[in-house]
């Protein structure tokens, strides 16, 4: 796929302010956003359910990073892993709980928690565009409530998204500061 261009001159004033108010949440705004904005309206619409799911969700932080963390690794997405290092840590997530989501141990040797095995294990079988097992997802509707449980399957359907979007126009990624996931 040929690459599209970066949209952001082409962009009339009322355009120009959405990529802008973007800055604040997503800092440099490169890649996928810039490409996205030669359809600006649905970049905008993309940019609030990644909003929304980041820090409006009836998930915490926690638990929403562990999740796209657990999606970025089930897909091998190196650029969401890189990127969402910082805020899961900033979220309090454990450097242990991090290291064995990235060696796919079982969700029973991540964590002791119940809860945070239940969102890595959802987030794995919603990556793989998998079915969750009734079990699973009763539990989780006890843990986490329905909302919960919902977020996490639209949470790694987002991000696997993103990594259609990013191959398929075939997008220039920063230098990331680790070669593997």
């Amino acid at each position: 796929m040929a690459k599209l261009s970066d949209a952001y001159s082409q962009l009339n004033d009322e355009q120009r302010n959405v990529f802008e108010s973007l800055r604040p949440s997503r800092g440099e705004l490169q890649g996928m956003y810039s490409t996205l904005f030669n359809h600006p309206e649905l970049a905008e619409t993309l940019s609030k359910l990644g909003t929304y799911l980041r820090y409006q969700g009836a998930l915490s932080p926690y638990d929403t990073e562990i999740a796209i963390l657990t999606t970025a690794r089930e897909m091998s997405a190196l650029f969401i892993w890189q990127q969402h290092l910082k805020p899961a840590k900033a979220a309090g997530v454990e450097q242990r709980l991090i290291q064995k989501v990235q060696k796919r141990a079982p969700s029973s040797a991540v964590t002791p928690n119940r809860q945070s095995q239940l969102i890595v294990e959802i987030a794995r079988f919603a990556a793989r565009a998998e079915r969750i097992p009734v079990d699973i997802a009763n539990e989780a509707i006890k843990s986490l409530g329905k909302p919960g449980l919902i977020e996490i399957v639209v949470i790694a359907g987002f991000y696997r998204m993103i990594v259609t979007v990013v191959n398929g126009f075939d997008i220039s990624l920063p230098e990331l500061e680790q070669a593997v996931i």
